[in-house]
């Protein structure tokens, strides 16, 4: 979903996972929506900086789980159930 996400806001249909967002022509009004629809997507707070201090969509996806656990405590207790 974040590949798509990212995708589309920067008008690319191939991103590699370590492929980095301002190298792609990212700036700060593509990271605002995409923080947006991330946030959106997953229920979360997401700041927009959190694309530039994690600009490949590796580190991007560590982020917003980590941003995920943290938000939702219970998202750690099902993945620990199974």
């Amino acid at each position: 979903m974040l590949h798509t996400i990212w995708a589309e806001a920067l008008g690319l249909e191939e991103i590699g996972f370590d492929d980095d967002f301002l190298q792609l022509g990212g700036h700060s009004l593509l990271a605002m929506r995409i923080a947006a629809e991330v946030g959106e997507a997953f229920d979360i707070d997401l700041p927009m900086a959190a694309l530039f201090r994690h600009p490949t969509l590796s580190a991007f996806t560590v982020a917003v789980e980590a941003e995920i656990r943290e938000q939702d405590p219970s998202a750690n207790s099902d993945e620990q159930q199974g």
